[in-house]
């Protein structure tokens, strides 16, 4: 049984094959938390978003081993299976979805506004609340609102686990008011990843490299002269 991708017209399987499920869960294993904490070189390929191309992924030796070649046929496969990582069908590129913290900051809070105030601003009211009922509706947070804390006396932050769930809160937050007071909001999204260094970059950050002194060495103009290495202390 197929479906049609919507973005781009593919048919997809619904029914997963063996091959599929493996592809998959090796990709999701690439850019999962534990080898990205210890990958280097994946991270070395990565942009300061975090995409990394599919050719990198399918030269690897276990994706050689399997067999795959086409990175287009993947990146569909990836986007319609896959929940660890976010895919680009157009440039055929995936991210981490999980290293990617989103925090929508929300501003002119009234000072010693509660907590509970501000969560209120996220509430959403359950659809099938009766209107003319005297009880008050349910409600319920957003989709991946992880937490609510106090920033400064006037600024709050929610943090969510991922970008997507950071935006569609953001209209819920919007013109909304605390005691009279409207308050702003903005989505912020920084990557959880540390930057890489490869070893020989940490190597050379460790080597003593003197610097240039301003002055020409008199006795040959052509060089500059650097300073004295500090000596060696002799034990006692």
């Amino acid at each position: 049984m197929t479906h049609l991708n919507t973005n781009h017209h593919l048919p997809v399987r619904t029914g997963a094959s063996p091959m599929e499920d493996a592809i998959v869960q090796q990709v999701e294993w690439y850019m999962g938390r534990v080898n990205l904490e210890k990958d280097g070189f994946l991270k070395q390929k990565m942009d300061d978003d975090l995409w990394v191309s599919l050719d990198v992924i399918l030269s690897f030796p276990k994706m050689i081993r399997m067999g795959v070649t086409d990175k287009r046929r993947v990146a569909t496969l990836l986007n319609a299976r896959s929940t660890v990582v976010e895919v680009d069908e157009k440039t055929a590129r995936i991210r981490p979805a999980w290293a990617r913290r989103s925090t929508l900051v929300i501003h002119n809070v009234p000072v010693a506004t509660r907590r509970e105030q501000v969560a209120a601003l996220f509430h959403i009211p359950s659809p099938t609340a009766d209107p003319n009922s005297t009880v008050p509706p349910s409600m319920t947070h957003p989709a991946g609102l992880v937490s609510i804390q106090l920033y400064t006396d006037t600024v709050w932050v929610a943090m969510f686990d991922s970008p997507s769930g950071a935006e569609a809160a953001l209209p819920l937050v919007m013109h909304k008011t605390i005691n009279g007071q409207e308050v702003i909001a903005e989505v912020h999204v920084e990557n959880a990843l540390p930057p890489a260094r490869s070893d020989l970059q940490q190597a050379r950050s460790q080597v003593y490299q003197p610097t240039p002194n301003v002055h020409h060495d008199p006795a040959n103009s052509n060089h500059p002269s650097y300073p004295q290495m500090p000596p060696i202390m002799s034990a006692p």
